[in-house]
C-alpha cells in the first residue's frame, strides 16, 4: 500500500500544507484502500488492482477546488507597460503635427520673390 501512499503524495504536492489537504489526502488513500480492497475481493490480483484504482483518480485538482492565484502585482506591471507603449506610439505618430503646428514646418511661397520661405 506504499504506492498507493506515494501516488497520494504525488496528486498533493502542488498544494500548499494544511490541515484541509492533509484531511483530503487521508481521505482520498482510505478510498483508494478500500477501492483495491473491492477488487481484489472480486478476484483481481493486488498489483492489478492498484493499478486500475489509480487510473481512476489521475488528478486532485477537482478534489480540492482551490482556487488559483491571480498574481495582481503582474497584472497591473504589464497593464502599466502596454499604456506607456501606447503612450509612446501615440507621442510619436503626432510628433510632426505639433512641429507643423508650432510654425517649424510651415513654408510658404513669397508672391514677390516666387520663393518659398518660411512663413
Amino acid at each position: 500500500m506504499e504506492h498507493l501512499q506515494a501516488h497520494v503524495e504525488k496528486l498533493f504536492y502542488k498544494y500548499k500544507k494544511s490541515s484541509q489537504i492533509e484531511e483530503l489526502k487521508w481521505e482520498v488513500l482510505s478510498n483508494l484502500e478500500a477501492r483495491v480492497a473491492d477488487l481484489v475481493a472480486d478476484g483481481m490480483e493486488l498489483e492489478e488492482a492498484m493499478r486500475v484504482a489509480i487510473k481512476q483518480l489521475p488528478s486532485a485538482d477537482q478534489l480540492v477546488g482551490e482556487k488559483r492565484k491571480v498574481y495582481a502585482a503582474v497584472f497591473m506591471q504589464e497593464l502599466v507597460q502596454r499604456a506607456l507603449l501606447y503612450t509612446l506610439v501615440a507621442w510619436v505618430l503626432t510628433m510632426p503635427l505639433r512641429i507643423w503646428g508650432m510654425g517649424i514646418l510651415t513654408i510658404c511661397k513669397s508672391s514677390s520673390t516666387s520663393s518659398w520661405t518660411r512663413c
